[in-house]
């Protein structure tokens, strides 16, 4: 008998649960249904379609520029660092702020300084240049 009782309390908690989960989404029906047929053929909704969609160009537009951007900086210190500028910017094209976060974890560690032959940036510790393979004094 007490088994029974703890069931039925579970059965009654999960069906209390299912109520509470499924009542919002009536609602949400029923309102989406009221909009809808509020809006059909107005200009209104014209008008709120194409502002939504104007809005969602131009943050794909901002998140394009601002990756190109981060792909051109990830190219720039890798290619100071001695490390494959175009595996690391196409990690950055499959993978976006992920790919970002892998380089910025990765990358060799170290000041950047000056070529004293070709005056491109390397990593301090480098003993040879990777742009000029120009042997330096200092390890």
């Amino acid at each position: 008998m007490r088994m029974l009782n703890r069931y039925g309390i579970c059965l009654l908690c999960l069906l209390c649960l299912l109520l509470l989960l499924a009542a919002p989404l009536v609602v949400a029906q029923d309102l989406e249904d009221a909009l809808r047929e509020s809006l059909r053929n107005s200009e209104e909704a014209t008008a709120a379609g194409c502002g939504c969609g104007i809005l969602f160009l131009i943050l794909i537009l901002v998140n394009l520029a601002i990756a190109i951007i981060l792909m051109v900086w990830v190219a720039k210190d890798a290619k100071a660092r001695g490390e494959s500028a175009a595996l690391w910017v196409l990690l950055m094209f499959f993978l976006s702020w992920l790919g970002l976060i892998i380089w910025l974890l990765a990358r060799p560690k170290g000041a950047i300084v000056a070529c004293q032959n070709c005056r491109n940036n390397k990593l301090e510790s480098m003993t040879r240049c990777p742009h000029c393979g120009q042997e330096s004094g200092t390890p």
